[in-house]
């Protein structure tokens, strides 16, 4: 006799299932249960298998004819919670055909052998509720874990804690979940996706995933369309061969845009995910990530890119660790923030070609207005920053060592000031006006050590800018200027060892003020101008270059005057001041003598339109310093002819030494390091041929 009682119980659950009303408790007691026909529940019960609590007296519910029966057909009733149950090789463990809240604690679910199934299937019409506690799903099939089949219209919650997914196809699918969310839970292994939340049909999605694990999955980790909202916080999540994370806000048409966020998480990308996109983020309000960790692999540089577009995105002490190429935060949007930021290469051949922060104005999209880099780190990454805002741009306080162009930026206003930059083997900086004419750029305190033999320093063009209290070092060109608008500065900056220390390239005649700089050890000039513009040059230490100054034939608004007051010429090699075209104010300056320039052994020289009369009798008070100063010892100084008039006298016929038009300024890719070294010696040796031949035809002693 079975009554159901404690005296005298049904001898199988499905016997229970006929019986029992809405609200009622089936305890189960320990043992296997096999089942013979479908687990079919019109009312909302309590299923207590064993001990609750206690899951080695889980009773085990079994499919007699594995991969047929369903355990649970829930199909009708308000709640029903399954406590403490197993289940094995059934086609669905628990399907929700009518019931308006589900909750499964302390579960198994297990299929064994390649039987096809799924864990907890939906095909009903709405749900309130699905939760998952302390459970675990361990599959061996091409079913699903968790799946809403496209058929529910809306289920408010899908919550997942404490819970491990393995070995299904997907770990989680739930479309118009309103809110899905996975607390110190496991999806792992699993061969298509971790976790997939999408629309089918009204419900924009939020995603919350917190203190768990998505790991080695075969699709996207974990992907989201279209979402409002999507927070991973405190997370693990492992890609070898796949994207980590595609969280994709809705079309203007199918929703709001989203809100994401990054927290406290590790995002680990393995080899095989080369040439994938590790992010992915589209249709984003706003994009925050803070104290997360995304790694590369180390001993192999892979190509691989993030892609998001939001309004505005927020970067803070996060790190990119072991970048190899491709664009490891490449953003389109309106407004960029990145702050205490750490990236670097990996370890082997390869891996210094990387972008680290890639922000651009969208084609037809947003155009980027406001991009901020402050306080971060960059080793080994191919280029630190390139960026186009229509905006305004700020990069302060970085560090950015073994780098090929370290910030390339493309701005209406840039403010670069308080950064490190070394071992930079192409360019440090390269600043330029995004229109073509920019609002302002302000250079300062910035400090630049080039290893390449073709590297720039600082490379502005197109700005009124002020370019101060900079150090550069090593680099081919020092401070390099294109197009200047009127109003630009260089001054108190100290540069060394450098071909051409300060180069003003104009295409007018903008006057370039050249103050109070310490140049030294140039082995061309240190101060160039090309192609025209005029140059004012006050208080300025310029000492153990080949040239100091070295005016070249001005190709636009013809011949200009210069001016050079209270500056120091000293063990400059060849001329201090060489100038074949312009007319050059060169009084008031220290030529190495107080007797003046070209007075004897120990003075520096004048060559062309250059006036050097009124000379100091002393080094100017408070010259800037050459950091460190200039040790190597200058050769003696030619005795060369001074060819300069009077200021206010006529012009003369140009001298007859040979203009300088041997050096040649060239536009485009460099010329090999042994090229640009003999083709130096060769107008290093024709500049001395010259200038003994106008000594011997000099009638000054």
């Amino acid at each position: 006799v079975q009554f159901g009682t404690a005296a005298f119980p049904f001898d199988h659950p499905l016997r229970a299932f006929a019986a029992v009303h809405d609200g009622d408790t089936i305890a189960v007691a320990p043992g296997t249960y096999d089942f013979v026909d479908y687990g079919v529940l019109n009312v909302g019960v309590v299923i207590q298998g064993g001990t609750p609590g206690d899951t080695t007296t889980r009773p085990l519910f079994r499919d007699a004819q594995a991969g047929y029966h369903t355990a649970l057909q829930l199909d009708g009733g308000q709640r029903t919670v399954v406590q403490n149950v197993a289940f094995r090789n059934f086609s669905f463990a628990v399907d929700l055909e009518g019931v308006r809240t589900f909750a499964l604690e302390d579960g198994k679910v297990e299929l064994t052998g390649g039987t096809y199934g799924s864990g907890i299937y939906t095909c009903a019409n709405t749900l309130d509720t699905v939760r998952v506690d302390r459970s675990v799903f361990l599959g061996d099939s091409t079913g699903d874990a968790l799946i809403n089949d496209y058929c529910v219209q809306r289920t408010a919650l899908l919550l997942v804690r404490d819970t491990k997914l393995s070995g299904w196809l997907d770990g989680i699918t739930w479309p118009d979940a309103d809110s899905l969310v996975m607390l110190r839970s496991d999806v792992s292994d699993n061969s298509g996706y971790g976790v997939y939340a999408t629309q089918e049909y009204q419900i924009n999605p939020s995603l919350y995933i917190a203190h768990s694990r998505i790991a080695r999955n075969g699709n996207t980790q974990v992907y989201g369309y279209p979402l409002r909202r999507a927070t991973i916080d405190s997370s693990r999540i492992d890609a070898p061969a796949t994207r980590a994370v595609d969280v994709e806000g809705a079309c203007s048409e199918c929703g709001p845009q989203e809100q994401v966020a990054f927290h406290g998480d590790t995002i680990t990308i393995g080899p095989a995910a080369s040439f994938q996109n590790w992010l992915q983020t589209f249709n984003a309000d706003t994009f925050v990530m803070d104290r997360t960790v995304v790694q590369f692999p180390d001993t192999v540089s892979i190509y691989t890119n993030s892609d998001i577009e939001a309004n505005s995105a927020t970067i803070t002490r996060s790190q990119f660790q072991n970048l190899g190429s491709g664009q490891a935060f490449r953003f389109t949007g309106l407004r960029i923030f990145g702050d205490s930021v750490t990236m670097t290469g990996c370890a082997v051949a390869g891996c210094d070609q990387a972008y680290g922060f890639y922000p651009n104005s969208g084609e037809g999209g947003p155009q980027l207005q406001a991009l901020t880099v402050m306080r971060s780190h960059f080793t080994q990454v191919g280029t630190a920053l390139y960026g186009s805002v229509n905006g305004t741009a700020t990069i302060t306080g970085n560090v950015i060592d073994s780098a090929s162009y370290a910030v390339q930026v493309y701005a209406d206003s840039v403010t670069a000031t308080d950064n490190v930059l070394t071992r930079i083997s192409a360019q440090g900086f390269q600043l330029q006006a995004f229109s073509g004419t920019g609002v302002q750029a302000v250079i300062a305190r910035d400090s630049v050590t080039c290893t390449g033999a073709t590297a720039r320093g600082i490379d502005v063009t197109g700005f009124p800018f002020v370019l101060e209290d900079n150090y550069l070092s090593g680099c081919y060109l020092g401070v390099y200027e294109q197009r200047a608008l009127p109003g630009s500065v260089v001054r108190r900056n100290t540069v060394r060892g450098a071909v051409d220390g300060i180069t003003v390239n104009q295409l007018d005649t903008v006057t370039v003020r050249v103050d109070s700089n310490g140049v030294s050890g140039a082995s061309d000039a240190a101060v160039a101008r090309v192609n025209g513009g005029r140059v004012a040059m006050t208080h300025n230490n310029i000492s153990g270059n080949v040239y100091g100054v070295y005016l070249s034939l001005p190709s636009y608004g013809g011949p200009v005057r210069d001016d050079l007051h209270d500056n120091s010429f000293t063990g400059n090699s060849s001329y201090a001041v060489y100038s074949a075209y312009d007319t050059v104010n060169a009084q008031q300056n220290w030529w190495g003598l107080s007797t003046g320039s070209h007075s004897g052994p120990g003075s520096d020289s004048a060559f062309g339109y250059v006036d050097t009369t009124n000379f100091l009798s002393g080094p100017p008070v408070n010259l800037p310093g050459l950091a460190p100063r200039f040790l190597a010892t200058a050769r003696p100084v030619r005795i060369a002819p001074q060819l300069a008039a009077p200021l206010t006298a006529p012009r003369a016929a140009p001298p007859a030494l040979p203009p300088r038009q041997r050096r040649a300024f060239v536009v485009g890719p460099r010329m090999p390091a042994a090229t640009i070294a003999r083709v130096q010696e060769q107008i290093r040796r024709q500049a001395e041929h010259d200038a003994r031949d106008a000594a011997r035809r000099s009638t000054r002693p």
